[in-house]
């Protein structure tokens, strides 16, 4: 049995202590990983690779990530509007934070 002592939980930064709570969150990899395919995506395009993530939640974790600077937002001004996402470097180390765990079993 591996035993943490406490002080360690001191030396993590508050922002690192948000981004690790995002990442932790319901499909926070999930939508990740669909903007990562897409390169460049809107939230139509996102909500159908989703499926079974509804409209509401798509959106508080889209609203989440782009405060944590996971992914940015950009708005092109047309008509209709348009709303398009893209992971940002933190978003891009993440995904690859991802991996290395994947590849660790």
């Amino acid at each position: 049995m591996c035993l943490i002592p406490w002080g360690v939980f001191a030396i993590i930064s508050d922002q690192s202590k948000k981004t690790i709570k995002l990442f932790a969150a319901k499909w926070s990899i999930d939508i990740l990983v669909s903007i990562n395919d897409f390169k460049v995506t809107g939230f139509n395009q996102l909500n159908q690779s989703l499926p079974s993530l509804s409209h509401k939640v798509l959106t508080e974790r889209l609203q989440d990530m782009v405060k944590d600077s996971m992914i940015s937002r950009t708005v092109v001004e047309r008509i209709p509007l348009r709303v398009i996402y893209k992971l940002s470097p933190k978003g891009q180390a993440i995904l690859e934070l991802c991996t290395k765990l994947n590849d660790f079993d």
